[in-house]
């Protein structure tokens, strides 16, 4: 029995290159989302920072509870934010006696800070540089909360 020789199809057994689709990387509606949202949480952080910078300055030269209340509230403010928008902040680990988290450390540093700066001002303390230290530090550290 003889066997014929067919002929082969065009193109196949040939070393031919298939065209590869390039593909343009595309960025998701979440992702795109998710940026805008980053963006406006952090301006909205930075706006925070500059009226309490605005506060501590109002507070240094008018040294009043009133001016100490509305400092206050801004740095909450800013706590509230900062946390919400999930900036890293560093954590005591451990657990309380009901099983809670203990409470953040740096925000725990805030506190006491502004404590401090609810005597010196209760106290009506005269001592402008002691006062600004103490201004400056919270300020440092809501900073270091944003960065």
């Amino acid at each position: 029995m003889k066997i014929s020789k067919t002929k082969k199809a065009k193109g196949v057994g040939k070393n031919t290159k298939a065209k590869a689709k390039k593909t343009v990387p595309s960025i998701s509606f979440i992702e795109v989302l998710s940026a805008k949202e980053d963006d406006d949480a952090r301006e909205k952080l930075e706006e925070i920072l500059d009226v309490i910078e605005e506060k501590g300055k109002n507070l240094y030269e008018k040294r009043t509870v009133e001016s100490l209340l509305d400092y206050k509230k801004m740095v909450k403010s800013f706590i509230e934010e900062a946390v919400e928008f999930g900036l890293k902040i560093e954590e005591k680990r451990g657990f309380s006696r009901g099983g809670r988290g203990r409470i953040l450390r740096t925000v725990s540093n805030i506190d006491s800070k502004l404590t401090q700066l609810t005597d010196a001002i209760l106290k009506k303390e005269k001592k402008q540089i002691n006062l600004l230290e103490k201004i400056g530090e919270i300020q440092g550290l809501l900073v270091s909360i944003y960065l």
